[in-house]
């Protein structure tokens, strides 16, 4: 079942655009600054460079594969990644984390899978899971 988009924004924090980006936001740039990925399948940077810049480039990158490293490592300093937009909203309002092209966002869908065999709770659970994604995730 389509659950509907989830809007993926490019951030670091602002010491870190002082600190690795200061000639500019560039594909050559973000290739050459620390970037976090995910695991070895992460393609969102990837992505967003595309869309960005028109190509992408291979990444200096370390690999966080749990949410809270991940968004750890970025409000530290340690590289440049790409968050859920509902995630970080607070943070971007209060100037926490900069979004590095704010005119470059990516959509990604997401889907609920279940079984048409399931139990009943699991298809209360469903209903419940698509209801609440109708209202936060763009259709």
């Amino acid at each position: 079942t389509s659950l509907g988009d989830m809007e993926y924004v490019a951030i670091a924090t602002n010491e870190f655009v002082r600190r690795e980006l200061e000639g500019g936001i560039s594909l050559e740039s973000l290739a050459q600054a620390p970037s976090v990925l995910f695991d070895r399948k992460d393609q969102l940077p990837y992505q967003w460079l595309s869309r960005a810049f028109g190509e992408t480039a291979d990444l200096n990158a370390i690999m966080m594969p749990s949410y809270e490293g991940y968004i750890a490592c970025i409000n530290n300093g340690s590289g440049w990644g790409m968050m859920p937009t509902v995630s970080v909203a607070r943070q971007l309002r209060s100037g926490q984390l900069v979004e590095l092209a704010p005119e470059t966002r990516i959509n990604i869908p997401l889907y609920w899978h279940s079984s048409s065999q399931g139990a009943e709770l699991f298809r209360k659970l469903a209903n419940i899971v698509t209801e609440e994604a109708k209202k936060k995730l763009a259709p």
